[in-house]
């Protein structure tokens, strides 16, 4: 096992997984949206109004709705692909084309990193673009904590070079792995 990894095994038994019950949680205490979800996702469904893409499994849908309202809280302009009508029906490749195109469109990307989206291959390719796409300083992975958390980065090893969005005394950070700093949710979006 390489030093990196294990620094990474090391850094997840320290806690630096969100649990899922942190997003649901702090919007039961903030958030006046939960009443308004759908409409809310709805408006996170056209990318040249939003300013945050969310790489994610759709059979994580209820976790993500939670973690859109979350940063569109702290002032995000969060995209998924839910409810995107430019979408086509099917997948196939204009769909790429255009996940690319929103990709490219939004200033940030965040992967949601769970048991179902380290299994997505939309979702790996969805980060190697953001890798491509943007900046080193407007990717960050979002890794939720799970049953399978100590096997997680195990052939994923490359999420280690980004940055990484972590909750520090009850609120979200963003951790630099390259010089190990955090800088606010706030300030980063």
């Amino acid at each position: 096992m390489n030093s990196e990894l294990k620094k990474m095994l090391r850094d997840m038994n320290k806690g630096n997984f969100i649990k899922k019950d942190f997003f649901f949680d702090k919007l039961s205490l903030e958030s006046g949206l939960n009443n308004d979800t759908e409409a809310f996702l709805e408006a996170t469904s056209h990318a040249l109004s939003c300013d945050t893409f969310f790489a994610h499994s759709s059979d994580d849908i209820e976790l993500i709705k939670k973690i859109i309202e979350y940063f569109y809280i702290l002032g995000a302009k969060p995209y998924i692909d839910k409810d995107d009508m430019e979408l086509p029906e099917k997948t196939d490749i204009d769909t790429a084309k255009k996940l690319k195109s929103n990709i490219d469109a939004c200033k940030r990307f965040v992967l949601v990193v769970t048991d179902n989206s380290i299994n997505s291959k939309w979702v790996s390719w969805e980060l190697g673009l953001a890798g491509m796409l943007k900046t080193y300083e407007n990717v960050a992975i979002l890794p939720i904590e799970s049953v399978n958390v100590s096997e997680r980065f195990i052939g994923n090893e490359y999420f280690g070079i980004y940055k990484q969005i972590r909750e520090k005394n009850g609120k979200l950070v963003v951790y630099n792995p390259e010089n190990e700093k955090t800088t606010s949710i706030e300030e980063w979006l």
